[in-house]
């Protein structure tokens, strides 16, 4: 279970925090384009939260397997 619960924590790290941070930092200083750049590192990081929640279910819908599986030996 060492394995699994290091492969769970590795899915689940935040990933984009520092990119959007950057991302209201430039829209706070007006850089030109900074709204396009903003919106498309929300939409990422949006989709990267979603594509978490769907691997976690996924991959535990997997493990509890074969732990049952394991279990019946």
């Amino acid at each position: 279970t060492g394995n699994l619960e290091k492969k769970i924590a590795y899915r689940m790290a935040p990933r984009g925090l520092a990119a959007a941070v950057l991302a209201q930092l430039a829209l706070t200083y007006n850089v030109q384009g900074a709204d396009i750049f903003a919106t498309i590192i929300f939409i990422v990081i949006f989709a990267l939260a979603i594509y978490t929640s769907i691997w976690i279910a996924i991959f535990s819908n997997h493990s509890h397997k074969e732990v049952a599986n394991k279990k019946k030996r």
